[in-house]
């Protein structure tokens, strides 16, 4: 299905923002929601599973501590791709720093501290709560959120105490391309491929919106996935015909992917 409309530039600047804004989660830490109450696991092995949108609650204080891996606790998170963004409210209700918090995977019971945060940059939480968005450098089937001191231990182990989450989105990223197109017909197609990063097609129904501009003037159609592609009718005002206009792909934010955008491609109306 597509729909579409012409409109003159500043309308549609406008439309193209309000249609872009990220939607995020209700869930958040700081909401007296239903919190679940459990443990993070001290091996990879007994990290208890995490869902999206619901509170938990951890504490690393009484972890061990050694020069090799300090004060670890684990969480598992669904499997994640290269480039997703993994968004956690949460804060910490201790003393001293608080736990950090980081992505990772791969690993195992015997092998985790050697590979400390191997998915993502540690970051550290506040105590009237923080929104932290985790961006995981590879893929994992089996990935995990960690809370753990600084490694080796350091600024006298304090990086330790109570803590609580919530994992608000997994976001995944898109890859947005526009098949090769010099020109244009004035009832012409334009077709493109939608893809994770690991190459595989995104789910049907992904909405991919087409802007096609003429100085002043703006074209939108909207239209959704199929098989990891998009194939889009347009239907050009008769007085662009001889005209070089400016073609764009794009796909807005939402809570399960994240926006993507084409560079501008160049075609004369024929």
């Amino acid at each position: 299905m597509e729909t579409g409309e012409v409109r003159g530039s500043a309308s549609m600047n406008l439309m193209i923002r309000s249609g872009l804004i990220a939607v995020v989660s209700a869930a958040t830490i700081l909401a007296g929601a239903s919190a679940a109450r459990a443990d993070g696991g001290t091996v990879p092995s007994a990290a208890p599973p995490v869902e999206l949108g619901v509170p938990y609650f951890g504490d690393n204080t009484d972890r061990s501590c050694t020069s090799n891996g300090c004060r670890v606790d684990f969480w598992r998170l669904p499997p994640i791709l290269a480039g997703d963004v993994v968004t956690v409210a949460w804060r910490w209700t201790g003393s001293g720093y608080g736990p950090r918090m980081c992505l990772t995977g791969g690993i195992d019971d015997f092998d985790w501290y050697q590979n400390p945060c191997k998915l993502s940059t540690a970051v550290l939480g506040e105590r009237a709560g923080a929104r932290s968005q985790l961006t995981s450098s590879a893929a994992q089937s089996v990935a995990f959120l960690q809370f753990s001191e600084e490694t080796p231990c350091a600024f006298g182990c304090n990086y330790k105490g109570p803590y609580q989450f919530t994992v608000e989105s997994i976001q995944h990223a898109v890859g947005l391309s526009m098949d090769p197109l010099s020109s244009l017909s004035p009832k012409g197609t334009v077709t493109g491929k939608v893809r994770l990063s690991d190459s595989s097609p995104v789910p049907d129904g992904l909405p991919v919106v087409l802007t096609v501009r003429n100085g002043s003037d703006t074209l939108v159609r909207n239209a959704t996935t199929a098989g990891g592609a998009v194939s889009i009718p347009v239907k050009l005002p008769k007085a662009w015909k001889g005209d070089k206009v400016r073609l764009s792909l794009s796909t807005p934010a939402s809570t399960g992917y994240l926006a993507a955008t084409t560079p501008p491609v160049k075609a004369r109306v024929g």
